[in-house]
């Protein structure tokens, strides 16, 4: 296909290589010398809800540095006068969760199968019954208890949110430019679960530089889900993802229900 182009990684799920490979791609277009306006991440699970040009036209007119879901992590002690993006009704985590993944050093022991979840599912109990050790089922990692985290006070205030967003070019490079000169703060990011939810939002809103609007433009419904999957959208789902304004929409399964995409294929053919 013209003007596609394949960049291989080893890949992995729920470590930093999510974030390795945004800017593997950010380097590759600078590299290039390819200009762009704005970027926007995505999966073989996504489909657009409205028309390209109709989102381009969105973006072209848009006086916005970036459309990034992002809230306060640690919402019970953050300052009243921080930018609290989504709201401080919204919450990124429940307490637990962010415990295990901020209070804790994690080793991952290879990708999560079923199978794995199947015997790691018992060991779990040790979350209940003592402080120092951890394990997660969700990400296939066994993690030991820090001393710190590198969250401190008003000056970088920890955000969270969804990976998937539209940042402008600035925004991207000064994220990039970030993880290059700050190793210490990337090293504590690859042993965390999911940083990849964190680091873009983390980055962007303490800068303080970007106007960033506190929604990623993402349709993704995760009602009724286990273990960090989202729900697989059907043709019940269409009026919801039409209503939302959202730009794109995920997860989709062509198998599971490949209706859906020739009913929003009708859609944005109408519009």
């Amino acid at each position: 296909m013209p003007g596609v182009h394949i960049i291989i990684g080893p890949g992995g799920y729920g470590n930093y290589s999510h974030l390795e490979r945004y800017f593997a791609a950010v380097d590759w277009l600078e590299d290039h010398e390819i200009e762009f306006d704005w970027l926007q991440n995505m999966t073989g699970q996504d489909y657009p809800l409205q028309p390209i040009a109709t989102i381009d036209r969105f973006l072209t007119e848009s006086d916005a540095d970036g459309y990034l879901e992002y809230g306060p992590v640690f919402w019970d002690v953050t300052p009243a006068d921080a930018d609290w993006g989504m709201g401080p009704v919204w919450r990124a985590m429940t307490k637990f969760d962010r415990s295990l993944r901020f209070g804790y050093q994690h080793r991952w022991i290879g990708r999560p199968t079923k199978a794995k979840q199947k015997y790691l599912r018992p060991l779990m109990a040790v979350n209940l019954v003592q402080p120092w050790l951890r394990v997660s089922l969700a990400y296939s990692t066994i993690a030991t208890r820090r001393r710190s985290t590198i969250f401190n006070g008003d000056d970088f205030i920890c955000y969270g949110g969804s990976f998937f967003c539209t940042l402008s070019a600035a925004c991207v490079y000064y994220a990039r430019d970030f993880a290059r000169a700050h190793p210490d703060i990337v090293a504590y990011f690859r042993t965390m679960p999911a940083p990849n939810e964190v680091f873009l939002q983390t980055v962007l809103v303490n800068s303080k530089k970007f106007r960033i609007v506190p929604d990623g433009k993402r349709y993704i419904d995760w009602s009724g889900t286990r273990n960090n999957h989202p729900k697989t959208l059907g043709v019940a789902d269409v009026p919801a993802m039409l209503a939302s304004g959202a730009h794109w929409a995920r997860k989709f399964d062509s198998v599971a229900d490949p209706e859906v995409l020739n009913v929003l294929d009708r859609y944005i053919g109408r519009c």
